[in-house]
């Protein structure tokens, strides 16, 4: 077949009568005939190579009389065979994988081997691996039969059956993804204009699921992973330090570290999916055999009931979140002895909640994780339990410290920003914006750069202030950041959650007299905020929360946030969380 036209019609026409080609084999040659040419990417989802073949995610009863060794053997030289390319065309930040999906296709393939064993509970149902693949199979149909391939959509919607399985299809397909989350949905329509989504998925929707925008995505980093044939992945930055930039990926170059078998777990996905590490969090999961569990809702008491009820093993969390935890004593309440490991990340843990979080929890190993939207998971390593320092890197990372920052060059590095011009250096170093200290081969993060105080010349780190404050009693949490000041450049100031009501007056006396043999007198804070809430939407701390426009602060305590009671079990009004997002 030498017609581009024909070619078209003949895998239109299969795709119509069947899910997918299972097998090509190409004797055509190279040149006028090769596959490759005649084989449209908008009708024939899957990667070609002149010569060879190629089995699917999916087993059917095609691929189902085919010695699985010999499947195994063909996908282990296919990837032989990419593999030598891509080091010979070099693995820079900013290069694609060129794998042709090759990474999703392992992913898949181990999943459709899970069977009957648990792969998502939602709630109080549970769905095998066998449903979940089933699932994925269905809004495969539907995307084919819009012919969504390669295009750019968005996956609207918390984690459940149906978003996680509508998240794989699209991938699946070789689509650029962008998950938004109930969080983000002020800015969902500014992201959906940046990103130039073309399809909107919102997988509750029923039969007005997926609508087309009208849109026609145009930008060179989409042109180039279409090329590739790989899925792609476009994640929104906080906008901490100005607008939020939009970081697009490489999926399989995100998922290559899957490849490798590691530890199965019962985990419960915390971080959303619109989140670099609620994405890390899932296919972690997923390509280990273990079972993903969404709870009901993400305040302590869903997330205790939730690991309680199915034995979660792993819980991957933020410092914020752990410090509600231990506040809320919900832990107490529930039977979270199943509990192996807690992971904290998103944001620097301050050492007296640590602390309190492994006297809370002594038989739970502790991690701190380390990871950008813009660069992916790193590995790591905590030198014990009880310590802030890690060791982070491992395979595809490197490390560099210049003058106290940390900069990390990543395979799995971002192909750059839709709206933002690229922030690696000429060698492909990102430079991270956190202040560390180093001993030997470990490192401690100490704070941004941004957020450090210059009080007359003298610089103050807010999670030293921080750390002090919360051994006071009747602090619940603190966050301190700088305020300009005519005559010392800035001041310290400390926004604060109390237990109990307490005169700000009274308060702010205490505090000195607490900070006196503790802090450097620069260091204590000038001025002093009660506030209401020090977190966001996201469960990380907001340094800059809004006052109680009161100089007496009524009483509050985290019951005032919905599903939580507070150490003293007081209920209280609701006060609505502030809206934010993480880096």
């Amino acid at each position: 077949m030498t017609d581009t036209a024909a070619a078209e019609a003949l895998f239109r026409d299969l795709n119509r009568r069947f899910d997918r080609l299972d097998v090509l084999v190409n004797n055509a040659g190279s040149g006028s005939m090769n596959a490759i040419a005649l084989t449209p990417v908008d009708v024939a989802p899957f990667g070609v190579t002149c010569n060879a073949v190629g089995p699917c995610p999916i087993r059917t009863k095609l691929t189902a009389s085919v010695p699985v060794a010999k499947i195994q053997a063909l996908i282990d030289r296919r990837r032989g065979v990419l593999s030598a390319a891509r080091e010979r065309d070099g693995d820079r930040t900013g290069h694609l994988s060129g794998r042709s999906g090759v990474i999703l296709d392992c992913v898949l393939d181990r999943m459709a081997g899970g069977g009957a064993a648990p792969a998502l509970a939602v709630g109080d149902t549970v769905y095998t691996y066998r449903e979940l693949v089933d699932r994925v199979a269905y809004w495969s149909g539907r995307l084919r039969d819009r012919t969504i391939f390669g295009r750019v959509v968005s996956i609207e919607g918390e984690y459940g059956f149906e978003t996680v399985a509508a998240f794989l299809a699209a991938a699946r397909f070789r689509n650029v993804i962008m998950p938004l989350s109930d969080a983000s949905a002020a800015h969902h329509e500014k992201f959906l204009e940046i990103g130039e989504v073309e399809y909107r998925i919102r997988p509750s929707g029923g039969d007005d699921a997926i609508s087309w925008t009208g849109c026609a995505a145009s930008h060179d980093f989409y042109a180039r992973l279409r090329r590739a044939e790989v899925p792609g992945l476009v994640l929104f930055s906080s906008g901490s330090t100005g607008r939020q930039k939009a970081a697009v990926h490489d999926l399989d170059a995100l998922l290559k570290k899957f490849l490798t078998r590691r530890h199965c777990y019962r985990t419960l996905v915390f971080l959303q999916l619109d989140h670099i590490g609620g994405i890390n969090t899932l296919f972690y999961t997923l390509a280990n055999g273990g079972m993903v569990v969404v709870a009901d809702g993400r305040m302590p008491r869903d997330v205790c009931r939730a690991v309680a009820q199915h034995g979660v093993e792993l819980l991957p969390t933020s410092p914020t979140f752990l410090n509600l935890l231990l506040l809320s004593e919900e832990h107490t309440r529930h039977d979270l002895s199943s509990l192996k490991l807690i992971t904290y990340g998103t944001e620097p843990m301050l050492e007296i909640t640590l602390a309190r979080v492994r006297a809370a929890f002594p038989e739970a190993n502790l991690l701190q994780t380390y990871g950008l939207s813009e660069l992916g998971i790193l590995r790591s390593q905590s030198r014990e339990a009880g310590s802030l320092w890690m060791r982070g890197g491992g395979e595809g990372f490197e490390t560099k410290i210049v003058d106290g920052r940390l900069f990390i060059r990543a395979r799995s590095a971002m192909l750059g920003y839709l709206n933002a011009p690229s922030p690696f250096a000429a060698e492909g170093f990102f430079d991270t914006g956190d202040l560390v200290e180093v001993d030997g081969d470990w490192i401690r993060i100490i704070g941004r750069h941004t957020e450090v105080i210059n009080v007359g010349g003298n610089k103050v780190f807010p999670m030293e202030v921080e750390n002090t404050l919360l051994a006071l009693d009747n602090v619940d949490d603190v966050a301190v950041h700088g305020e300009s000041n005519p005559f010392t450049g800035q001041v310290v100031v400390a926004s604060v959650t109390l237990s109990r009501e307490e005169d700000l007056a009274s308060f702010k006396t205490r505090m000195r007299l607490f900070c006196r043999d503790r802090l450097a007198a620069y260091k204590i804070p000038a001025k002093v905020l009660l506030v209401r809430t020090l977190h966001s939407a996201r469960f990380k701390k907001i340094r800059r929360a809004m006052p109680v426009p009161a100089l007496i602060m009524p009483h509050f305590d985290h019951s005032m946030l919905p599903g939580m009671r507070g150490r003293r079990g007081r209920a209280v009004a609701s006060a609505p969380p502030l809206m934010g997002s993480t880096r």
